[in-house]
């Protein structure tokens, strides 16, 4: 093959490259979601951590609902068949929400993007507010563009909870 055939086929080959990217395809996944109870948390009792997948559609309901109502709240009451509650105590300080949960293929049917981690039974002097802003819940992106692993940790301690795997910054279009 001459020079310029070569030449030819290598820039064909960029061309194509380029128009099919060379990025992540945006989409929801399942992740195994690990959340552990900081020591001096779990000293005094247990606490329970609720864990929702939830679409654009009733996201913003989720973020402007009160921690300090939500436990016996009936948004919480109606979505048990929704969510999984992990409690963590002194002799199981880490619990695990597996990728391979049955709950994970409802999430996906319904279109779920965002994960909501709520800690209703906590305690944070001071903590309110909507959406993120109050310690007690933390919103997380499911997008599999925004995770290195399938792993997702997660940490409970008397401020709040912290991820400990943080997502990556969304991509500019």
């Amino acid at each position: 093959m001459t020079l310029s055939r070569i030449s030819i086929v290598l820039a064909s080959v960029l061309m194509l490259w380029s128009l099919t990217g060379c990025g992540c395809s945006p989409g929801a996944r399942k992740f195994n979601v690990q959340v552990t109870g900081r020591e001096d948390l779990l000293a005094s009792g247990h606490v329970e951590i609720d864990i929702i997948a939830i679409n654009e559609s009733d996201r913003s309901r989720w973020e402007q609902l009160s921690m300090d109502s939500y436990a016996s709240s009936i948004q919480r009451q109606d979505a048990r068949d929704r969510l999984r509650t992990l409690s963590l105590s002194k002799d199981a300080p880490t619990q695990t929400l597996s990728m391979n949960d049955e709950i994970w293929n409802r999430w996906m049917r319904d279109g779920s993007m965002h994960l909501f981690v709520l800690a209703p039974t906590l305690r944070v002097p001071g903590a309110s507010g909507a959406g993120a802003a109050d310690a007690r819940r933390e919103i997380l992106p499911l997008d599999r563009c925004r995770w290195k692993s399938g792993k997702i940790e997660i940490e409970v301690g008397r401020s709040g909870i912290r991820t400990l795997t943080p997502p990556e910054p969304p991509k500019s279009k």
